[in-house]
């Protein structure tokens, strides 16, 4: 029985009316206590009653919530960055710039991928692993359980670095990109599932000597989704009620493989 029909003294009957595994790539969950949601390549509409729980697995782990009868309003993703062109200036996430370590950044017009500017991280010569761009320090920017979309694009031009690596607030990166002379653009979808990680931030290998060693960056949007799509489904930490939220959640990570369960509560 779900936990939060075991105090209850009325009889209750919940039944299971579906279950099945959800890839690791078609999941989109929300599991924040405003703005709960999963969509997961399954038509959730005929739940929306209010009469249905949600529970998904993760091995050992799992969150449950209620099914709201209010209907999603569609997939729905705002925007973080401001001056994500790097047109006007530096792109800045609440306020707070792009930042980096070991190395300068400015405004430059040597390669852009749309527009004119893009934003030139230039090494200060340390022979170390160079954080080159990305907000490392604003993990607080970045909400636990929320699900972002990263779309980014970055350049290393020939006798620079001989790769970089992309890091997300998933504890993920994207492994060594070696691509030179041309825009690597690079997406993913990722749930913030630890305070101890960062949002965004490419990393540069070590390398002796790096003295004039550059990365570009340009067209960076980093976007949050607040609603899901219409086969989707908005989840309540009540039955009947308002509030977004999961009734628990004993710590799943979206980011992986799940299963899930619809019970049907009589």
């Amino acid at each position: 029985m779900h936990p939060s029909l075991k105090t209850s003294r009325k009889a209750v009957r919940v039944v299971t009316v579906a279950s099945d595994s959800i890839s690791a790539s078609a999941a989109k969950v929300d599991l924040t206590s405003t703005n709960a949601f999963a969509e997961f390549g399954v038509d959730l509409s005929s739940y929306q009653d209010g009469k249905h729980i949600l529970a998904l697995y993760e091995g050992t782990n799992s969150a449950f919530g209620f099914i709201s009868a209010s209907a999603p309003g569609g997939e729905t993703l705002v925007e973080l960055i401001t001056n994500g062109d790097c047109e006007a200036a530096k792109p800045t996430l609440d306020g707070v710039a792009l930042n980096g370590y070991r190395c300068t950044q400015e405004q430059s017009t040597d390669f852009a991928h749309g527009g004119s500017y893009s934003i030139k991280a230039l090494s200060d010569g340390t022979a170390s692993n160079n954080l080159v761009g990305g907000w490392y320090d604003s993990q607080s920017k970045f909400i636990n359980g929320a699900l972002y979309y990263y779309d980014t694009y970055h350049y290393i031009p020939t006798g620079s670095w001989n790769q970089v690596s992309l890091f997300y607030n998933d504890g993920t990166n994207s492994g060594a990109i070696t691509t030179k002379d041309s825009w690597v653009h690079s997406t993913k979808w990722a749930n913030k599932i630890s305070a101890a990680f960062a949002g965004w931030r490419i990393v540069t290998e070590s390398q002796a000597n790096p003295t004039g060693y550059a990365v570009y960056f340009d067209d960076i949007s980093i976007k949050r989704m607040t609603d899901c799509a219409a086969t989707g489904a908005l989840v309540t930490s009540t039955k009947g009620g308002a509030t977004r939220a999961w009734t628990s959640n004993s710590g799943i990570n979206p980011n992986n493989a799940l299963t899930y369960k619809i019970f049907r509560v009589y």
